[in-house]
């Protein structure tokens, strides 16, 4: 379908060199998988979305809980989910640079650790 609308733009007289030069450039990092405990891992989500809705992460714009908990900085975003068919959480991130995609990264990390640092009730 993407080659086709492309071919469409195209024969319309639509310059796509400088469509995609104009195009924001975002630093996406590859998926993290997380080894964790297969019981644990829905818990794990649950406690660290809380976290977030308490204000542990500074910077936040918006939270989205559908399937993990996707956190948009308005320069980046951070994804953590739990694996449905493995035991781990996978992450991923994206922001306006590799610098802050990498910090979006340490925030996340940071907080998840001390999550699952906690005692088990």
């Amino acid at each position: 379908y993407a080659f086709l609308r492309a071919l469409e733009l195209v024969y319309k007289g639509f310059d796509l060199e400088s469509m995609i030069k104009a195009l924001p450039k975002l630093y996406t990092t590859p998926e993290i998988k997380i080894p964790v405990n297969e019981e644990e891992k829905f818990k794990l989500v649950e406690e660290f979305q809380k976290e977030i809705e308490k204000g542990a992460l500074k910077g936040v714009k918006s939270l989205c809980e559908i399937d993990g908990a996707r956190i948009d900085f308005g320069d980046g975003w951070a994804l953590l989910r739990a694996s449905n068919t493995s035991p781990y959480l996978i992450t991923r991130f994206e922001a306006t640079s590799l610098e802050r995609a990498k910090e979006l990264e340490s925030m996340v990390f940071a907080l998840f650790d001390d999550i699952k640092a906690r005692p088990k009730n």
